[in-house]
């Protein structure tokens, strides 16, 4: 009967055998028929024997094993511990990540690994583990990785979805790239901005948060003061930003510049105006010139000046008609038709911002030579960046020889 459902190996009928009894073939083959498929069914200690059932361990243990090398082998408890299967070894790379682990010959979706990086990566990555076949590594799904997304010595989790590694998130934690060192200079100028409430109950919102007086009766006016840590940060007020910049505040709403004495020389220039200023008004006082040529007025950026490409023209009238001035593609805004040796130019030029997407300004003058003539004329230009600066100029070698030239900006 070999063993019982329990395992236990019993002799067949006629065991034990006594002695001075005769030997039958029937007794002897059926013992050693029994033996033999008990022996069967024993375990080989050099392998050869194939399990065709589970073995139950009733809590013992397989002591002594090896480590596993393939899909098919139980781990021992050291390789577990040391994640054998899933921390990657023999890393190297930047973006093009190559790597080894025991026992994997393919990739399946659900697989974690988990390695110390061995470098900054600089843009996409892929990584190829056991030579298998390179994987894209990606983030919150299909999203490309980008420089500094994995940091150089730290520990890195990847997860493969069935199409590419996805770089697990570490809860809490931030991949750190190097900080440069910076020198904070304090500002010692604090500029203030007074704001006026219209009534104690509306108040005023600065920096998303509503200021009001309560106790302030709706027939007063009361005054808050904020102080802003520097003139170029400025104050939030219901969402505009109000700021000083390098202009003061008790120059504004509208800015002089410094009045240009003419005689002598050949150009009347204004500079370091402002990013900001939107208009500004040039005012001529007695302008005159040595010669019967009318100057222009030209546009600057950071580049210079720009002499070309100016859409300017104009009108001149006196009591016996009427003439044009200028025309398409001059080398700045025309002003006149001419002026008499002994004649000079009063009056007011326009320029205003109407795109600061293309940097674009227009131009309008009322002007009037001695004696009794009328100039009014228009135009735009389009400058290659930011103005700062303007100049009014004849031809680079002819003089002012009078007046004055100041501008108001804002």
């Amino acid at each position: 009967m070999a063993r019982d459902g329990s395992g236990t190996y019993t002799l067949p009928a006629g065991n034990p055998v006594v002695t001075g009894t005769t030997i039958s073939s029937t007794w002897a083959n059926n013992t050693f028929t029994d033996v033999a498929s008990a022996l069967t069914q024993s375990l080989s200690k050099d392998g050869q024997t194939t399990m065709t059932g589970n073995q139950p361990m009733a809590g013992n243990r397989h002591t002594g094993v090896g480590n596993a090398t393939a899909r098919d082998q139980y781990a021992a408890l050291g390789q577990v511990q040391d994640s054998a299967a899933t921390y990657l070894t023999s890393v190297a790379g930047t973006n093009t990540i190559t790597a080894s682990v025991s026992g994997l010959t393919a990739y399946a979706a659900g697989q974690t690994f988990r390695f110390i990086a061995a470098a900054n990566n600089t843009g996409a990555v892929t990584i190829n583990i056991n030579s298998i076949g390179a994987k894209a590594v990606t983030k919150q799904g299909t999203t490309a990785l980008v420089s500094g997304d994995i940091v150089s010595g730290s520990t890195v989790a990847i997860t493969y979805d069935g199409t590419q590694f996805q770089l697990d998130p570490v809860p809490g934690t931030l991949a750190l790239t190097a900080v440069t060192a910076t020198t904070v200079t304090a500002n010692t100028s604090v500029v203030t901005d007074t704001i006026s409430e219209k009534t104690s109950a509306a108040g005023v919102t600065v920096d998303g948060v509503l200021l009001q007086d309560n106790d302030v009766q709706a027939d007063e006016v009361r005054t808050d003061t904020i102080s802003e840590k520097t003139s170029a940060a400025g104050v939030t007020i219901d969402g505009v930003l109000i700021k000083d910049g390098e202009v003061a505040a008790s120059a504004r709403p509208i800015s002089i510049g410094t009045l240009v004495t003419a005689s002598g020389q050949t150009e009347l220039t204004f500079t370091s105006i402002p990013s900001w200023v939107k208009r500004i008004t040039i005012g001529l006082n007695g302008l005159s010139t040595s010669s019967t040529s009318s100057p222009i007025v030209q546009l600057g950026d950071s580049g210079g000046y720009e002499t070309s490409s100016y859409n300017s023209f104009g009108l001149a009238a006196t009591n016996t008609g009427a003439g044009g001035i200028g025309g398409v593609a001059q080398g700045g805004f025309v002003l006149t038709n001419g002026v008499t040796a002994a004649g000079t130019l009063n009056g007011i030029i326009m320029l205003m911002l109407t795109d600061a997407s293309t940097n674009t300004w227009v131009s309008s003058s009322t002007l009037v030579t001695s004696p009794y003539v009328s100039h009014v004329t228009g135009g735009n230009k389009a400058l290659s960046a930011t103005l700062d600066r303007l100049r009014l100029y004849i031809d680079g070698s002819q003089t002012f020889d009078a007046g004055s030239v100041n501008i108001l900006f804002e």
